[in-house]
């Protein structure tokens, strides 16, 4: 028997018993890629842009690492295999990892470690653990998706907890010029692997989506690499997040206004038809977002006159 035909029955089962808390599986679901957008903003123009700039880099680096993984390991959601499963939400991409399980453990690990409040790491591992329920009692990811999303986000952000420092020091040996150049080359590297998933294809009899088989979240993550490393790099740690209260809120009024732009104007490209020219804009709305948090928004604060 397929394993993952062996665990619909757990799907079925997890539905059954816990389908009476949908409404707080779907809160603990929604707790992912926008929310970490917001918060990483949020901390990076009114609290601490060091931690803000590595929360948005780490967050990035899982996303690429995971996009990779769903294209080669390639397998169906548990909604698309059987009709026993309630498709309580959907997805277009493939299910091995859980990207969702993957992503909470880099960002709460992350937050954890820059908190340092055992009530913090407490609430941290609940939430992570409660995302990774949620997914499968929405019908869109196997126990098994959950838990290889789980260890793959905890590998990276072992090693990216490791070599954040070191990196860090090296990067600050050249000039701005340069720096913009090494986040250019980790982009293109982050997006590598994807490319090459791609390139391999889909294997004889996959159940697919409406076109998983795209680069769409690798560009998203690849971009946003681009976009905050070179940022970062332009920018040059001048920007201070101090300041009263209502100038940070002034910031972030700021701040998500000039994103929701830099939104409205390309998402219309990328819903374009799927090819060269949509890839392009898709890396390039990813790597513009990244760029107004990490650089834009900052000097704007300080042409504004409510930077810290």
């Amino acid at each position: 028997m397929d394993p993952a035909t062996a665990e619909i029955g757990w799907v079925v089962l997890a539905q059954a018993y816990l389908g009476g808390l949908e409404p707080l599986m779907h809160a603990a679901s929604a707790l992912s890629v926008p929310f970490f957008f917001f918060v990483t903003a949020a901390v990076w123009w009114c609290a601490n842009p060091r931690a803000g700039l590595r929360l948005g880099l780490l967050l990035a680096v899982s996303g690429g690492v995971n996009a990779a993984a769903k294209l080669f390991f390639h397998t169906p959601r548990p909604y698309w295999l059987s009709t026993d499963v309630q498709a309580h939400a959907t997805e277009s991409s493939f299910s091995m990892p859980s990207g969702h399980a993957q992503n909470a453990v880099c960002f709460w690990g992350y937050a954890a470690t820059l908190v340092r409040e055992r009530w913090f790491s407490a609430a941290a591992v609940g939430i992570v653990v409660l995302t990774g329920i949620s997914r499968v009692v929405l019908g869109v990811h196997f126990p098994s998706d959950v838990i290889v999303g789980w260890v793959l986000g905890a590998a990276v952000l072992l090693l990216f907890l490791a070599l954040e420092g070191p990196a860090e020091a090296w990067a600050g040996k050249f000039s701005p010029a340069k720096q913009a150049g090494l986040a250019c080359a980790g982009s293109l590297l982050l997006l590598a692997p994807s490319v090459v998933a791609l390139l391999l294809g889909p294997a004889p009899g996959v159940v697919t989506a409406a076109g998983p088989w795209d680069l769409s979240n690798a560009l998203y993550a690849s971009g946003a690499v681009l976009g905050i490393g070179a940022g970062a790099a332009w920018e040059g740690g001048r920007f201070a997040a101090g300041g009263g209260l209502r100038q940070r809120a002034a910031r972030l009024a700021a701040g998500y206004g000039g994103a929701a732009l830099i939104w409205a104007i390309t998402i219309p490209l990328t819903a374009a038809a799927p090819g060269p020219a949509t890839s392009v804009v898709v890396y390039l709305q990813a790597a513009a977002l990244g760029l107004w948090i990490s650089a834009a928004a900052p000097r704007l604060f300080a042409r504004i006159g409510i930077a810290g």
